[in-house]
């Protein structure tokens, strides 16, 4: 990404850093400083990585809060308040505790992202080893190049051999592909401040 001049968002579980997961080892508090430090968001993920959509919303807005802080101490400053769902679950009464906490929430849904768009409901793309979440996500910015839209692309981890839930550098190929449809590649926080107007945006988290 450094080498295409392009910068991503980075969703954020604080309380899983250093630990392995099934996506390999998270990264550690100097990583995260690191990344900032080259213009990437780093946003919001929850502290425990629990879903919580099971759990009372004080309990939720507890962990996301905690999230802030412990970011906050890392940066040094606050993160950046966009945020996205543990698992991609949500529920009605979490979306209605959030609206005073952050600035969008993500989701795993698989759909772009246009005029009238939920802030607490956005949709996005995977990538993965499957080349059909490829094949998805290019379409869904071909069509964005057509009629206008956001298109937010994630993944998990990047690596020559991935996890089930990552991807190969070669992937990030996307990008290019998104440039050459005309699209503005940006981090999430960005898009969401400048999409009125624009006709083509690609965001990778």
């Amino acid at each position: 990404m450094a080498a295409q001049g392009v910068s991503a968002s980075w969703y954020v579980a604080s309380g899983l850093l250093r630990k392995d997961s099934p996506s390999g080892r998270i990264l550690d508090a100097a990583r995260i400083r690191e990344l900032a430090a080259g213009g990437h968001e780093i946003a919001l993920h929850g502290h425990s990585h629990a879903n919580l959509a099971l759990q009372s919303t004080t309990d939720a807005v507890f962990d996301i809060r905690r999230n802030i802080n412990e970011l906050s101490d890392i940066l040094g400053r606050s993160p950046s308040k966009h945020f996205a769902y543990p698992y991609g679950e949500t529920s009605v009464a979490l979306k209605r505790a959030l609206r005073g906490e952050v600035a969008s929430a993500r989701g795993i849904r698989a759909q772009s992202n246009g005029e009238g768009q939920d802030r607490l409901q956005l949709g996005a793309y995977e990538l993965s080893p499957d080349p059909a979440t490829c094949s998805r996500a290019e379409a869904a910015m071909a069509q964005a190049a057509r009629h206008g839209g956001w298109v937010v692309l994630f993944t998990h981890d990047v690596a020559h051999e991935p996890s089930p839930y990552g991807v190969t550098p070669q992937v990030l190929a996307q990008l290019e592909r998104a440039r050459s449809l005309g699209a503005r590649i940006m981090p999430v926080g960005e898009a969401f401040l400048t999409l009125a107007g624009q006709p083509a945006v690609v965001s990778f988290a």
